[in-house]
């Protein structure tokens, strides 16, 4: 949660019953953001799995020098 957004909640909570809702539309918020973020580490994880699987098949088929010739990324065709 990005320090503003936490010093808010802490001003929130401090103050005391009342604000509950404001409380958890920070809280909604900050769990959209973090799905946000997991939803793009997973696409950046996704294509290093590939890049990994690329060259573990050419460095067992002794195939590893033509890893530098030009060759289509899943998806991105």
């Amino acid at each position: 949660m990005p320090l503003a957004a936490i010093r808010r909640y802490a001003e929130l909570v401090s103050h005391g019953p009342g604000n509950e809702k404001d409380r958890l539309t920070l809280l909604r918020q900050h769990r959209q953001h973090v799905t946000s973020r997991i939803g793009q580490l997973t696409e950046c994880l996704d294509l290093i799995s590939y890049k990994v699987r690329v060259y573990e098949d050419h460095l067992a088929q002794g195939t590893a020098s033509q890893l530098w010739t030009a060759s289509p990324v899943p998806g991105n065709e």
